[in-house]
């Protein structure tokens, strides 16, 4: 079995190497990538799901209008060299902490996705089997920024979901 090399990447010029631009502040259609992973904080061990999530454009309003600063996510989009990248390579993680008093949160992001979180039936899924059947739905998210803790970097963090009219 190969192992990756990650070799190559560091036979690169140091002034190639570019601090990744933050996706500007608004609405954007993404896509679950994968299944989800479960784990642990490192600091308070609670436990949590983490979706790996795919932006695929922002989101149009029903005005025909974007929410989205287009020329921002051009500037975003493009490298110092001019060339571009495409918005599905600005993956983020979507992360839901497995406790009573955050649970609904997950609840309402998977109803976001399509499930009927309502169902009430004996053969209603779980909210495990939910997550686990999640992989390539799609939802909208709202992107907005953060600074790190030193103030030096904005980070670009979904902290809203909502479902996609159809």
């Amino acid at each position: 079995m190969n192992q990756p090399s990650f070799a190559p990447i560091l036979d690169r010029a140091p002034k190639e190497v570019e601090r990744p631009k933050s996706l500007p502040i608004g609405s954007y259609i993404w896509i679950i990538k994968g299944v989800p992973k479960f784990d642990r904080s490192n600091f308070k061990k609670t436990e949590y799901v983490e979706f790996t999530v795919v932006p695929q454009g922002p989101v149009t309003g029903n005005d025909g209008n974007l929410d989205v600063d287009q020329e921002a996510l051009d500037a975003t989009l493009t490298r110092k060299d001019g060339s571009r990248i495409a918005i599905q390579a600005k993956s983020q993680r979507l992360t839901f902490y497995l406790t009573e008093d955050a649970l609904w949160r997950l609840k309402e992001f998977l109803k976001h996705i399509g499930f009927d979180t309502e169902d009430e039936g004996e053969e209603a899924p779980s909210l495990r089997q939910m997550i686990n059947e999640s992989a390539n739905r799609s939802f909208g998210g709202f992107v907005s920024h953060k600074p790190s803790d030193d103030g030096e970097t904005m980070y670009a963090n979904i902290t809203k979901t909502f479902a996609l009219e159809d």
